[in-house]
């Protein structure tokens, strides 16, 4: 081969490499650019796909269910769909709370105080702003307005139940009373009661003793139905003729309201 076949053909062999070099580079850049466009089309995707923090404000005062009066320093708790605490908040000298809700979801709200009730409210939101939603007025239910005291003993505050004599079956009005109690342990989760009920002396011990039984029972079962965790009557006792709260014994005649007084069911807290 002439040496100018030989430099030819390492000009040829040269030109590849250059050009071989060239679109290398040119592909490095064209792969480098297109993940740039890629990354960046992902964050505006992400972007547009992204829901405000917060949907709307949640406002308004937490007060005694009993005066009215503004509860102080009641704690205002904020939990997620999971039941999740997000946050947690104390009411100023007026009673007054204030909270942001987070869009597209469901909210639980949790009131409470010491010596108060609880209560809660659900919220639920969707994609878009909402306009707030002020002057919500949380009513929270004082414990002491719900017990009495005799002596050391605490009991739920409840007009006397009474029943007809030998007759362990309540009556509507008596439903009522069972609703009280009802309330007060839906409303503090906490307490635990006993229940003891006593019955006229219009029978023998044994039937006023059987009687008895059935009430309490009757009484313990209706608030299991309604809810009420088992655990959370620790006892119910009837004790018949054994500790009335009249002058009705057994021999004697006792009729109308009289007899009636000593047939009454009381619901202790034992726990709080």
């Amino acid at each position: 081969m002439t040496s100018n076949a030989i430099l030819k053909h390492k000009f040829i062999v040269l030109l590849f490499l250059i050009g071989s070099i060239s679109y290398a580079q040119e592909m490095r850049d064209m792969t480098a650019s297109y993940n740039r466009n890629e990354l960046s089309n992902s964050n505006l995707t992400i972007e547009a796909d992204r829901k405000p923090i917060g949907c709307f404000e949640y406002s308004g005062y937490v007060v005694s269910r009993e005066t009215g009066d503004p509860i102080v320093d009641a704690g205002v708790e904020l939990k997620n769909s999971d039941n999740v605490l997000v946050a947690t908040i104390r009411t100023n000298k007026t009673g007054y709370y204030s909270f942001t809700i987070p869009c597209n979801g469901k909210s639980k709200i949790v009131f409470f105080g010491e010596g108060y009730s609880k209560e809660s409210r659900i919220v639920k939101t969707g994609e878009n702003l909402k306009s707030p939603s002020i002057n919500n007025r949380i009513y929270l239910t004082p414990f002491e307005s719900l017990v009495e005291k005799e002596g050391s003993v605490e009991k739920i505050k409840v007009d006397p139940i009474f029943f007809d004599s030998h007759k362990s079956t309540t009556v509507a009005w008596d439903k009522m009373t069972l609703d009280k109690v009802l309330f007060t342990m839906l409303k503090f989760p906490e307490i635990r009661i006993k229940i003891k009920s006593h019955s006229n002396a219009g029978g023998t011990d044994v039937s006023n003793s059987v009687i008895s039984y059935f009430r309490t029972k009757a009484a313990r079962r209706y608030l299991i139905l309604q809810g009420i965790d088992p655990t959370r009557i620790e006892r119910a006792n009837g004790y018949g003729t054994e500790r009335l709260e009249n002058d009705c014994t057994d021999g004697l005649d006792c009729q109308g309201q009289e007899s009636a007084n000593g047939s009454l069911s009381d619901f202790i807290i034992v726990s709080n």
